[in-house]
């Protein structure tokens, strides 16, 4: 098993050792063409040609690259088995990858908004908008451990998504190559170069943050190989473990995540309940003492009434968050349930009902109702009985 982590870790570095496109190579390639931009800049250089020349390279690297993947992906014909993977851990959508796109786009919609209103190309500013907004969604779904299919081949829905987006690409890009040709009626060669030296830089950029996005893979295969070496997990675990990093979670393993992490917001609404319940005895154990308590003017009599008091106004906040807690877990089973109907339509996944968790998830819920329904009128209860034994002893009030 070590072995075998060993040579996926080896094809995994292998594979992000571009020839003559190292690390060095690309920040040494970002220097040179920053150079060569800046000696190309002068006085005469018009910003409106660069910015034009800037965002139609931009626009068109952007349309060649997502063509590419795409078609690529079509040419895959291998179908492999249905999986799931985090979005955490998605190469594609790793924190460097999302800053530099939100940077890299927002970069672009300042140099657009810079060139002058002739310039202007309809729906740009929301193409640029739109890919920003995307990144930031993603952050916190990130956070949240989101599961996501992994797929070989792209989905219908992927076909007119993906067309969409490289058609309306396309059109901004044709429009911009229009408004290249007349940005300035005296054209220098110099304003053409500086624009593609930006673009360059940008796209050198690109590489040296792509390249760095495969080895959270390989260094989660060197902490199971640590850790299978060292005796901390067994055979069967690393290759489980492996199996998840590299290929993503099977449909059942996928559901069974769901349910787990259901099942322990159910368990922390059982404890905020068993805490509420547990004052209402509190105060309950209290109040009956005062019917055996003959002086009900006593200083002591007072103290535990004060107690009773502190007990009730406790345990009506404690029965606000517990309601707060239990209508989030219904919304949440909700949303739990559909998303696992909706794993994947076209393919059959297994039923919630057929995963082991899936009885004790269901055993916590029903304790979870079943408190919730009994601590209700044990607190009403209590406050019924303190507010007449109040009445009877006006210095209470006190």
């Amino acid at each position: 098993m070590v072995a075998a982590l060993t040579t996926e870790i080896n094809q995994i570095q292998e594979e992000n050792k571009r020839p003559g496109w190292s690390a060095w190579a690309l920040q040494g390639g970002i220097a040179t063409f920053l150079w060569l931009a800046v000696n190309e800049f002068g006085p005469k250089s018009n910003l409106q040609t660069i910015g034009i020349v800037f965002l139609f390279g931009s626009l068109l690297g952007d349309l060649l690259l997502s063509a590419c993947q795409y078609l690529n992906r079509l040419g895959n014909s291998k179908r492999s088995q249905i999986r799931y993977q985090f979005l955490s851990d998605n190469p594609n959508a790793s924190p460097a990858m999302l800053v530099f796109t939100i940077v890299r786009y927002t970069a672009l919609l300042l140099v657009y908004n810079s060139l002058s209103f002739a310039f202007r190309v309809p729906s740009f500013t929301l193409y640029c908008v739109g890919v920003v907004a995307l990144c930031v969604v993603i952050f916190p779904l990130r956070s949240a451990r989101a599961l996501a299919l992994k797929k070989e081949l792209p989905t219908k829905t992927e076909h007119w998504v993906t067309g969409i987006i490289l058609l309306w690409c396309g059109f901004l890009i044709y429009r911009l190559f229009l408004m290249l040709l007349f940005s300035d009626t005296d054209i220098r060669i110099s304003d053409y170069r500086l624009g593609i030296l930006l673009v360059g830089i940008l796209y050198l950029s690109s590489l040296l943050v792509s390249g760095e996005k495969e080895k959270p893979i390989a260094n989660t295969l060197k902490e199971i190989r640590r850790e299978l070496a060292f005796g901390k997990i067994s055979s069967e675990e690393a290759a489980k473990e492996a199996d998840v990093v590299l290929s993503g979670l099977t449909a059942t393993a996928a559901i069974e995540h769901k349910l787990t992490e259901l099942s322990s917001k159910f368990h922390g609404v059982i404890l905020s309940y068993e805490k509420l319940i547990a004052e209402c005895q509190a105060a309950n154990s209290i109040l009956k003492s005062f019917e055996t308590m003959e002086d009900q003017l006593s200083s002591k009599w007072k103290e535990d009434a004060r107690k009773v008091a502190i007990l009730i106004d406790s345990c009506e906040t404690q029965k606000t968050v517990s309601q707060q807690l239990l209508s989030a877990v219904y919304f949440k089973t909700k949303s739990t349930l559909q998303s696992i109907g909706n794993l994947h339509a076209s393919n059959p996944v297994p039923k919630p009902e057929s995963v082991a968790i899936w009885l004790d998830m269901k055993s916590k819920m029903g304790k979870m109702f079943e408190l919730s329904n009994s601590s209700g009128p044990l607190l009403e209860d209590v406050k019924a009985r303190y507010k007449a034994i109040s009445s009877k002893n006006q210095p209470l009030d006190g």
